[in-house]
């Protein structure tokens, strides 16, 4: 195998680690938002069964955390991540050339998968923060509408 070769390989196989990382890191926060989602859901149940011993505004903290509620159900609404190219296709497209070529391309396809999955789990986890923050300051509002009576 030329330097060339090995040189594709080593960056192939980083790519590829780069992508299982991004498909983990995309579980994990589609599993935090369904805590946080849980915890709103809680909240919120809480908020409505007291909403008779609470001040008059009670509705505004409702209105909060059920609006963080539908963003959380935003992120982990069922976005699929790219896993690469499929490699049958791939093979039949590209497998015939050299060793150098054939890892060339299939670093090129997997820069543009990691590259299109960044950009959606990105997006996502801005949605995450947002949901998060407006839950919190449905959280705040709880607090307050339960303390002024």
């Amino acid at each position: 195998m030329s330097d060339a070769e090995e040189v594709v390989r080593m960056v192939v196989d980083r790519a590829q680690s780069q992508l299982d990382a991004q498909l983990a890191a995309d579980d994990a926060v589609d599993l935090k938002a369904l805590g946080v989602l849980g915890a709103d859901a809680a909240a919120l149940g809480v908020l409505v069964a007291a909403h008779s011993s609470l001040n008059p505004f009670w509705w505004v903290p409702m209105a909060v955390l059920s609006a963080a509620g539908l963003v959380l159900l935003v992120v982990v609404y069922p976005v699929k991540l790219d896993s690469g190219p499929r490699w049958t296709a791939w093979y039949e497209e590209f497998g015939g050339g050299t060793a150098a070529d054939a890892g060339r391309q299939m670093l090129v396809d997997l820069t543009a998968t990691i590259d299109a999955n960044g950009r959606k789990m990105r997006r996502n986890g801005l949605i995450f923060k947002i949901g998060f923050g407006l839950m919190l300051l449905g959280l705040i509002g709880c607090a307050v509408v339960g303390l002024d009576r």
